[in-house]
């Protein structure tokens, strides 16, 4: 069993709403195995990443869409006058699936 499940099978390139969806499907599933899960969203410039390990696993994402239309508002090399940068834990991708679990479950 891959104990990352469904977010292993991930083709490069893919899109950050890409990851997080085979994330959550794989706590879904039940095939993510236990570990530590992070999920970062950064700014003032759209990134993110997806971050699991475990005991014998490991997987780091990383995701930036840093755009020409964006270059007269941000560098990304420069330090701006507001970063910010939030994170959820596997408390709440796990909280998540569950609750989607139980309402496709109602659906059935």
């Amino acid at each position: 069993m891959n104990p990352i499940g469904e977010i292993g099978a991930l083709k490069a390139g893919h899109s950050f709403q890409e990851g997080l969806t085979a994330l959550i499907t794989s706590a879904m599933s039940g095939s993510l195995l236990p570990g530590n899960i992070h999920v970062d969203f950064h700014g003032p410039y759209p990134q993110a990443t997806i971050n699991l390990h475990g005991d014998n696993f490991g997987l780091w994402l990383e995701y930036s869409d840093f755009t020409s239309e964006m270059s007269d508002v941000v560098q990304p090399d420069e330090s701006g006058d507001l970063q910010q940068s939030m994170n959820i834990s596997g408390r709440t991708i796990i909280g998540l699936a569950e609750f989607l679990r139980r309402k496709e479950a109602q659906i059935a």
